[in-house]
């Protein structure tokens, strides 16, 4: 379509310019016969006509020249390619035309990326602490704010039961525990009372005491660091003791006990410090209701020992019932434990029947503690 409409473009201006020939050749023909006719009768006419008639025929022969000139200019200027303008009808017709365009370009920001190179990672050095005078391997971990079973495990070759002043330990780094296991705590503040410890006919040092709730929230797993050492402190031996119970609720007392085997010094000084206990937000979600029901407590006449029977009534069913009968002397002291776990007839039966005995000095009561689990 694009070339059709230029040929008949062409054709146009071809008939115009043949067409202007052809207006513009007729005067040249008429001034040419009219010229020729003059010189016919200049031979004829007078000397002063003859003058006149000459001054037209310059006239026209001037015209004449004018006039071919034009004609001559008109058929050598050939036909002119026009550009045509688009009338809004059809295709229009497109010039292509080369046009070089400068972009300029925008100064960027060259970056150098440089890859890092990891240094390694640095491996955790322990830290290194000198056992001083009335120091416990309990109150060093609490001190570093690390676990009391770590600190033990990094010095397998320190005899924790008995370290003596300037004994060197390895502190650990402390790092988080696995998410599948419960985090140790945040040391909290239980008291301690009536700490007794007493040397028995073994050799040995039994130490009992009480760990007092006197917040008000339900914890579990409690544990405390015993200490005995000499009269100068030079020579200190360590042992962490746990609840016999693993609940501990608001108000409640749990007695704790820890033996320490000959040999063992004389004389010796002894110390305690509260370790650590779990805070339980639900104890519904793992622990039954359950009381003593029937107790009754019969003393050997010696009173170093005495029965405990009774039953017990559970709110629901349970699969692990434990039972804790907490010896007495007159003073009020803790002098034997016994925790008794309840067998699945016994549970079933609801009934138990075992003995305590006093590690030292002579039974004056006895006092029994029950927990079940779910």
């Amino acid at each position: 379509m694009k070339e059709l409409h230029r040929n008949t473009e062409l054709q146009r201006l071809r008939k115009e310019q043949f067409f202007f020939l052809y207006i513009s050749a007729i005067p040249f023909f008429r001034l040419v016969t009219k010229n020729t006719i003059l010189v016919g009768h200049l031979f004829l006419c007078s000397p002063a006509s003859r003058y006149n008639r000459l001054m037209k025929i310059k006239t026209y022969l001037i015209s004449i020249l004018f006039i071919s000139m034009m004609l001559i200019l008109t058929a050598c200027g050939g036909v002119t390619q026009l550009e045509l303008t688009p009338t809004g009808q059809g295709q229009p017709s497109r010039t292509a035309t080369k046009t070089i365009v400068s972009t300029p370009t925008a100064p960027q920001n060259t970056t150098v990326v440089s890859t890092a190179t990891l240094l390694p990672s640095p491996t955790p050095t322990p830290r290194i602490h000198e056992v001083k005078k009335g120091e416990t391997l309990g109150g060093i971990a609490w001190i570093y704010g690390v676990s009391l079973d770590e600190l033990i495990k990094l010095n397998e070759d320190v005899n924790v039961r008995a370290m003596s002043v300037g004994t060197k330990l390895l502190i650990p780094y402390e790092t988080l525990p696995p998410a599948n296991q419960t985090p140790v705590p945040t040391p909290i503040q239980m008291p301690l009372r009536n700490l007794n410890c007493q040397e028995v006919l073994d050799g040995g040092i039994w130490c009992f005491m009480a760990v007092e709730n006197n917040s008000g929230e339900v914890f579990e797993s409690v544990s405390v660091n015993v200490n005995i050492a000499d009269e100068n402190a030079d020579s200190i031996t360590s042992q962490t003791a746990f609840a016999p119970l693993n609940l501990l609720t608001p108000g409640m007392s749990l007695p704790v006990a820890v033996y320490f085997p000959a040999p063992v010094p004389s004389p010796f000084q002894s110390s305690a410090q509260f370790v650590s206990a779990i805070p339980l937000d639900d104890p519904g979600s793992r622990y039954v209701s359950i009381s003593v029901e029937n107790l009754v407590i019969i003393q050997s006449k010696d009173q170093k020992s005495a029965q405990v029977k009774g039953s017990i009534n559970l709110s629901e069913t349970s699969t692990a019932v434990r039972l804790l009968a907490v010896a007495y002397d007159s003073a009020g002291q803790i002098i034997g434990v016994r925790r008794y776990d309840m067998s699945p007839d016994e549970i079933n039966g609801s009934l138990f029947d075992f003995q305590v005995y006093a590690a030292y000095g002579l039974i004056d009561r006895v006092s029994v503690l029950a927990e079940a689990q779910r």
